[in-house]
């Protein structure tokens, strides 16, 4: 994976991800990806993860959801989070 903490023209600072093929099989396979906040330069850990809706991915991920968590779901899945 292609990593890039950059700072644009207009001054905005953006964490560019590039992902290859093996990346996108990996998440299709199920396995996450998992960018540690030090080598990222961002204040929180980030996981990619790959479902075949969002509703899908709403499931398979819930069980990890602690009460603190603040999750953003499209209002077309029909989802509705609830800590």
């Amino acid at each position: 994976m292609l990593q890039a903490k950059m700072n644009g023209k207009d001054g905005r600072d953006f964490l560019v991800l590039g992902l290859s093929e093996g990346n996108l099989k990996r998440l299709r396979e199920g396995l996450p990806l998992h960018l540690q906040k030090e080598k990222t330069g961002v204040s929180a850990d980030i996981v990619i993860f790959w479902g075949e809706t969002e509703a899908q991915m709403y499931k398979d991920f819930k069980g990890f959801i602690g009460p603190e968590t603040e999750v953003s779901i499209s209002l077309k899945t029909g989802i509705k989070h609830e800590n």
